[in-house]
């Protein structure tokens, strides 16, 4: 499993437990609210379809939704799980950022995988080297 909001915790990429935050779960509504975790918290390659489960375009602010609703207007493109991690704002002033004054802003932290809180985490990429490994 991979990029799914389920307890108990499953081995893989991108899975997390957190409340996903439902419309009205005692009356089946599961689209999320604004605030949800499973907003950009999705892989595209596994969006198969154009379309959510009611008829709306799949994937908005760059990155699918965890779960069978798309959210039509987030306020930030960040995985919303990733930036509430961090203590990252949803709101969208947090997305192009660098609170950490590592030279990346917290759009590419999260395309990196590093911490967005943390000026040591960076993702550095060496030389070219013609040198055949030993």
């Amino acid at each position: 499993m991979a990029n799914c909001c389920t307890t108990p915790l499953p081995s893989g990429s991108g899975n997390f437990t957190n409340d996903p935050t439902f419309v009205n779960l005692a009356a089946g509504d599961y689209h999320l609210q604004p605030v949800s975790p499973c907003i950009n918290a999705g892989n595209n390659l596994y969006a198969t379809n154009s379309t959510d489960l009611a008829g709306s375009p799949r994937i908005q602010g760059w990155t699918v939704d965890v779960g069978a609703y798309e959210v039509q207007s987030p306020s930030s493109i960040l995985s919303y799980v990733w930036a509430q991690q961090f203590g990252l704002t949803t709101d969208g002033t947090a997305d192009f950022a660098d609170f950490d004054g590592d030279g990346l802003n917290n759009w590419q932290e999260w395309l990196a995988g590093t911490n967005p809180t943390n000026a040591a985490s960076v993702l550095v990429m060496g030389a070219p080297s013609t040198n055949s490994p030993a």
